[in-house]
């Protein structure tokens, strides 16, 4: 979980509680931090990124759920090979890296252990450049697609960084031990 947001939302509702109390309005240096760099997704990010999941999934041979499923896209190999793709699409924010809530990740670590060949994946896509008609373009990282086994909080320096979407389904199906060093991630 990133403690950082939740902080930021508990220390806000205790800000105002304390200011109609007559009380100390300060958030600790680590609220405040975190206040600075949090960028609320609105309905039409929200939107925009599911359309890059659906393209995404489309592209690759997959399937989109429902939000609140455990992954964004699932792939089903004819050798009885699953794999559960979370896809964080960036649209604007300053930090290169892409976080997960701890619920979330606790989610998808037990649909790995529900069967046997299930493989956990994470592919973040960079639109910085052209999402609201490019107003983030100076944030964008300078590449589009990243992949690394696994879930969790990543940073984009710490991601593969993958050319085509030929080369993300070569990587997708890869034995972990053959896949370049920063597509490796956590072994689950």
């Amino acid at each position: 979980m990133n403690t950082a947001l939740h902080d930021v939302s508990t220390e806000a509702r205790d800000y105002h509680g304390r200011w109609e109390k007559g009380g100390s309005t300060a958030l600790s240096t680590k609220a405040a931090t975190a206040k600075a760099n949090y960028t609320e997704s609105k309905a039409d990010v929200q939107r925009y990124a599911e359309s890059q999941e659906d393209e995404l999934a489309r592209r690759i041979g997959g399937r989109t759920f429902n939000t609140g499923e455990a992954f964004d896209v699932v792939l089903k190999r004819k050798n009885g090979t699953i794999h559960g793709i979370e896809v964080k699409t960036k649209t604007h924010g300053k930090q290169d890296e892409v976080t997960m809530k701890g619920s979330a990740v606790k989610r998808k670590v037990d649909w790995h252990k529900k069967g046997k060949n299930r493989v956990i994946h994470t592919v973040v896509l960079d639109h910085r450049d052209r999402f609201a008609g490019g107003a983030y373009k100076d944030l964008y990282s300078g590449h589009d697609i990243y992949y690394r086994r696994g879930v969790g909080k990543q940073w984009l320096a710490s991601k593969h960084k993958v050319k085509s979407i030929a080369e993300l389904k070569r990587l997708i199906d890869m034995p972990y031990k053959s896949l370049p060093p920063k597509a490796q991630g956590v072994i689950r």
